[in-house]
């Protein structure tokens, strides 16, 4: 074989190998540009499933996933319309109470029953008071308005309470807790002193 068959050959080997070369660093180039692509396309579906679940979020917030969601997460989704029932105590007669809550939107109306013992004998005493309420984000303020029924009678045996319970859905089924005072009340200067402390627990 002459010479110039030699080099020929030569050359033609080394532009395969520079070939090959060039088309492996392009297949991985794809393979990068492929990953990248489905990367792309992933966030996307992130971002228009956000947008779908959350249409009112800013559309800067839309691709960051959804938020670690408590039931107070969102303003105005805490409901505590239901059943109650804890402890009033302070300095007056500790009692068992029990609300019963009727909630539409931040408005709050219903019921509370105080169970306990009168002082002077030990026997067993009750009231039912009706109130109304408002709540705010995660706090709830209400106000006994009038005594319904109450064994021993008379209205003017009670003292009517006002109390502000922060909320918390652990332990669950959820917790009301905070403080107490009695409103002032003619006829019953004993009321004006009253305070304590209040947990409720969702029946």
């Amino acid at each position: 074989m002459s010479s110039g068959g030699v080099a020929r050959r030569r050359a033609t080997t080394q532009t395969a190998g520079v070939v090959a070369i060039v088309g492996r660093r392009r297949g991985r180039a794809g393979s990068t540009l492929a990953v990248g692509a489905s990367a792309a396309g992933i966030l996307s579906l992130v971002v228009a499933v956000g947008a779908w679940l959350w249409p009112n979020a800013p559309a800067s917030d839309r691709g960051q996933g959804p938020a670690v969601v408590g039931t107070h997460s969102f303003p105005g989704r805490v409901d505590v319309s239901g059943t109650w029932v804890g402890q009033l105590t302070g300095n007056t007669v500790p009692l068992r109470y029990q609300v019963v809550l009727t909630q539409q939107a931040s408005g709050v109306t219903g019921t509370a029953r105080g169970d306990g013992l009168d002082p002077r004998d030990g026997s067993p005493v009750y009231v039912v008071f009706e109130l109304t309420g408002q709540l705010d984000h995660e706090t709830l303020t209400f106000r006994e308005r009038s005594v319904v029924n109450s064994d021993p009678a008379g209205a003017g045996n009670w003292c009517l309470i006002s109390a502000t319970l922060a909320y918390s859905p652990v332990p669950q089924p959820g917790l009301l807790t905070g403080s107490w005072h009695a409103l002032p009340r003619s006829g019953n200067p004993a009321c004006d002193p009253q305070s304590g402390q209040l947990k409720l627990q969702r029946g």
